[in-house]
């Protein structure tokens, strides 16, 4: 695309207090209050949590779709020692790709056979004192599934972004390596009559979407209640869509074009696995009105950190990003209100149940009435959400989301 225009943004909001520390990597002692080698935090994990050992995990030949029920072929001395309330950890088999964490409501024989019946446990039940942690960059050594989710959606094999910002977030005009890049060729972002076949009705999206992603999260349990939990998303974006339609519709579209699954990550906790599992899904959409003819596009870079902290009942969010916009003017022939956007949503999987998310997109908006003068305006911007659901972190917790940001420059 050619740079007709340019701007630079460079901004920065930290909350008032940082009440936690973002990081992911395993720490915590074992049961009965034992210490960890290296780490000098206290951990208990109790007497009621117990994490199945390789020969009782063997022996397990099935999970119902809910995972409510545990079928093992036969009987161990860890399942014999099983009572009503306890918490039960399972690693990565085939049957609990993500591991499963459950407590426990009945366990009887039947046949040869151990029938374990469950309802869902949290982190805070399993755990009574201590702390997850882990920090890292998701790479491709560490990817476990790629998929492409829409016709038109190309994993870029160099993985080449035409201009980024560097690590130490100087501006670079010279192609950079970024560990993931997509383009995307006519993806169909809305078909008014659902047949690919006929595009006249359709409105597409053409460029690229390139980023490097990074995660911090700590969670910190006392009396098997989450006391401090953080969660942060560091990426580093650059992403060219132009947006393109035969048809006059007013719509709010987000479609899924590509998910990254990464191999889970064991977090130690004393003697107790914690197994969290990053999820990458790429997203492109629209919201507005569009004409017939509209074409209009823009490329954006840039070094985004958004984050939340939670202590004793409060939350603080936490944001900062340095971005720069080249662009075309739009060609479109009537009046149009439309915002698109592209970017990835980080989610974690914890014993393969959502907890922290956060969503970083890029975004362009076309504002345009033949009546008025000038008669078009064009917005680049940045937006992020962030949130925590609680099913598997603590019962007690209400699930928590905000809008980090949602920043916007006038581009021409």
């Amino acid at each position: 695309m050619k740079n007709l225009k340019f701007a630079k943004v460079s901004m920065s909001v930290t909350a008032l207090a940082l009440l936690a520390v973002f990081g992911l990597a395993g720490c915590g002692g074992g049961g009965g209050g034992s210490s960890s080698v290296g780490n000098t935090k206290e951990t208990v994990i109790p007497s009621t949590t117990t994490a199945l050992n390789t020969t009782t995990t063997q022996a397990l030949a099935s999970v119902s779709s809910d995972g409510s029920t545990l079928t093992f072929t036969q009987n161990s001395s860890q399942l014999q020692s099983l009572s009503s309330g306890d918490v039960l950890a399972i690693g990565i088999t085939e049957s609990t790709p993500y591991g499963l964490l459950r407590k426990v409501t009945n366990v009887s024989t039947v046949g040869n056979e151990v029938v374990v019946e469950t309802t869902p446990a949290t982190i805070a039940d399993a755990i009574q004192t201590g702390t997850i942690e882990v920090s890292k960059t998701l790479t491709q050594s560490e990817l476990k599934i790629s998929k492409a989710l829409k016709k038109g959606v190309f994993l870029r094999k160099n993985n080449t972004a035409k201009a980024v910002f560097r690590k130490n977030k100087t501006v670079s005009n010279n192609v950079e390596l970024l560990e993931w890049s997509y383009d995307l060729n006519n993806v169909v972002l809305y078909d008014a009559d659902g047949n690919e076949s006929t595009t006249s009705d359709q409105i597409t999206a053409n460029g690229s979407v390139s980023f490097d992603l990074g995660l911090d999260f700590t969670c910190k349990i006392t009396d098997f209640q989450i006391k401090q939990l953080t969660f942060k998303n560091t990426a580093t974006e650059a992403a060219e869509i132009t947006i393109s339609s035969e048809v006059s519709y007013t719509l709010e579209k987000e479609v899924d074009i590509a998910s990254l699954e990464f191999s889970p990550i064991v977090v130690w906790v004393g003697w107790l696995p914690v197994y969290i599992t990053p999820v990458a899904t790429v997203k492109v959409g629209i919201d507005g009105s569009v004409s017939v003819g509209i074409s209009t596009g823009a490329i954006q870079q840039a070094v985004i950190t958004t984050g939340a902290s939670y202590s004793n009942g409060s939350w603080s969010p936490e944001s900062s990003y340095t971005n720069e916009f080249s662009f075309n003017p739009p060609s479109l022939s009537a009046g149009a209100s439309i915002k698109a956007y592209s970017g990835p949503q980080l989610d974690l999987m914890i014993y393969g149940s959502v907890g922290p998310y956060a969503n970083i997109f890029d975004y362009l908006k076309l504002d345009a009435n033949i009546n008025s003068n000038p008669w078009w305006t064009l917005y680049g911007g940045l937006e992020s959400n962030i949130g925590v659901k609680f099913e598997i972190l603590d019962h007690e917790i209400a699930d928590y989301s905000v809008n980090i940001f949602d920043y916007s420059v006038a581009l021409a």
